[in-house]
């Protein structure tokens, strides 16, 4: 039902093959201060969102189910759906710059990052009435406008666990995004509904950082956790499968931990076409 945007799912899957080709080498990797640029793969373990819990998520309003359908309002709890080829990854967030950790042992840098990728799904159907009885059921799917994503997502990635072979630290972020709500009726897909939801265009999220705080490491913690998209060799960014990285605000929670799995080795075919996807990736016009 809900595709990759901006040619993500071909880039991902050329870089998922360089990674698995290079893991045999990360061990000895030199650690270097400065991480790149790269996307992160992430798995959710809880989310809801509270309809009618603020002015970005107000209530429903009568007939937007359709005729007759009453006011719906309450929390809607949601599980990840996985994006091809990925076996569980859900969400994709990208760091659009590379974090310069030069310095003393506990150095920090601030990057911009986006959310690129997004795929839920109602854990239970919601159910709305219509006229005080006559309930229906709905499915609800949570993705990404098609629009280019709100700028201003900032990630401070912190290095104060070295040094050593293996050192890392901390981060926190805020990220404001722009989702679509999509309710198709259980039985009747013809009824389909949809909300870009968000009262000023976005959600602004907001890392939950109560201890203890989501880590990272230079290199995988396991083999196959941590999956960073470039993470190849040298001083890379693998968040740790340790903490839960929750965002929050504006109605909306997610839980996340990194994707462990791999997809199947690609074809010819797929790199070529993930190289032009590479330069094809939209941005907001400046």
């Amino acid at each position: 039902m809900f595709k990759f945007k901006r040619n993500v799912r071909s880039y991902l899957c050329m870089c998922a093959v360089a990674l698995i080709a290079g893991l045999g080498s990360v061990e000895t990797a030199t650690a270097q201060p400065v991480i790149p640029e790269g996307f992160d793969l992430w798995v959710t373990v809880d989310a809801s969102i509270d309809i009618g819990s603020s002015i970005d998520l107000p209530d429903l309003p009568a007939g937007f189910f359709g005729p007759g359908s009453d006011v719906f309002s309450g929390t809607i709890n949601l599980e990840g759906v996985p994006l091809d080829p990925f076996e569980n990854t859900d969400t994709v967030i990208e760091r659009l710059n590379p974090a310069d950790l030069t310095g003393p042992p506990v150095a920090s840098d601030t990057v911009p990052i986006e959310l690129v990728e997004l795929s839920l799904r109602s854990i239970d159907p919601i159910v709305v009435e219509f006229g005080g009885s006559n309930p229906q059921f709905f499915d609800v799917f949570v993705t990404l406008s098609p629009d280019p994503q709100p700028t201003g997502g900032l990630m401070t990635i912190n290095k104060d666990f070295g040094p050593s072979p293996n050192s890392g630290g901390t981060f926190n972020s805020i990220l404001p995004i722009q989702p679509v709500l999509t309710f198709v009726e259980v039985g009747n897909p013809g009824n389909t509904q949809q909300l870009v939801i968000g009262g000023d265009g976005q959600l602004d999220l907001q890392q939950i950082n109560n201890p203890p705080f989501p880590v990272w490491t230079e290199q995988p913690p396991i083999v196959g956790f941590g999956f960073t998209i470039p993470s190849i060799l040298g001083n890379q960014f693998f968040p740790a499968p340790v903490v839960p990285y929750t965002l929050s605000g504006d109605g909306f929670t997610v839980s996340l931990v990194p994707a462990t799995g791999f997809p199947e080795p690609a074809s010819a075919v797929i790199l070529v076409a993930a190289f032009a996807g590479i330069s094809a990736r939209r941005r907001p016009a400046v």
